[in-house]
């Protein structure tokens, strides 16, 4: 994960702070940002320490790529020390997006894309960033945290626009809690055809999430008398063709079966990804 300090959005004052920190944080003014008497949990700047700290519980295990500002949400423990609930991450976002010309026409529309891929680099960078994590500690779940976090930040953003992707955003909507607009994605042909291919063995999608999917009877192809080994090999050849079929999971065409079929199963069961925006 790369540290950045985006410059613009801190007072002089505080810029060697930042730099000793090695991350961005929010200026003075958001020290003002939140004290939720309702909860006693208190969201302010944070470092790139506290996201490693809560990193593991996010179903998304590569980090961001640019992170430009991190916020944390302080809660008090059994005996009243400070600890750490929730963290936010602000990245620089990615220079392609499907979302960005149904969001914001006037900015994304048609008409950029006959300008060169230097003159696209600088709009985007100029106008957007996009808040790449959430993680809520699991002793401090169910309490709206992830949704006050990205509240806060909405509040005083370091650009005019601010974007998000979640694959769990079907079944965990705090984006849209947070009053972003949401865009659901088309289905991408690598998942449909990873889909009827566990179809035709009778493997549902979730079962892929299971330390012991490979035991399941059906793993048996139901349409031919094919031994479980030799359907085994076949399943585990279709995952890593799913998984070279994407720039986003090629990485995870060389992994061990367990992770492959995890992340896997993870896309399917979620459904297609959800993409935020604001405003």
């Amino acid at each position: 994960m790369r540290l950045v300090c985006d410059r613009a959005s801190f007072p002089s004052p505080c810029e060697d702070a930042h730099r000793a920190l090695g991350v961005a944080q929010a200026s003075t003014s958001h020290r003002a940002w939140q004290n939720d008497q309702d909860w006693g949990v208190k969201i302010e700047p944070g470092e790139a320490a506290d996201y490693a700290a809560l990193a593991a519980f996010h179903y998304r295990g590569r980090p961001p790529r640019v992170v430009v500002r991190v916020l944390r949400a302080m809660g008090r423990g059994s005996h009243g020390e400070r600890t750490l609930a929730g963290v936010l991450v602000v990245a620089m976002p990615p220079l392609n997006a499907w979302w960005r010309r149904d969001f914001w026409p006037d900015a994304f529309g048609p008409g950029l894309a006959a300008r060169s891929p230097r003159e696209r680099a600088i709009r985007v960078n100029d106008l957007v960033r996009t808040i790449a994590r959430v993680v809520v500690s699991p002793r401090w779940r169910g309490l709206g945290l992830a949704r006050r976090l990205v509240e806060a930040y909405l509040r005083e953003p370091i650009t005019p626009l601010t974007e998000a992707l979640a694959t769990m955003g079907r079944l965990c909507p705090f984006f849209e809690h947070a009053g972003m607009r949401a865009s659901t994605s088309p289905a991408p042909a690598c998942d449909v055809r990873l889909s009827r291919v566990l179809a035709s063995y009778g493997v549902a999608p979730e079962s892929l999430l299971a330390p012991d999917w490979t035991s399941s009877p059906r793993t048996s192809n139901p349409r031919t008398s094919s031994p479980r080994t030799s359907s085994h090999r076949e399943l585990v050849g279709a995952l890593r063709r799913w998984a070279q079929a994407s720039r986003a999971t090629r990485s995870l065409a060389n992994a061990d079966e367990a992770t492959l079929a995890w992340e896997a199963g993870c896309r399917l069961v979620a459904g297609r990804p959800v993409a935020y925006a604001a405003p």
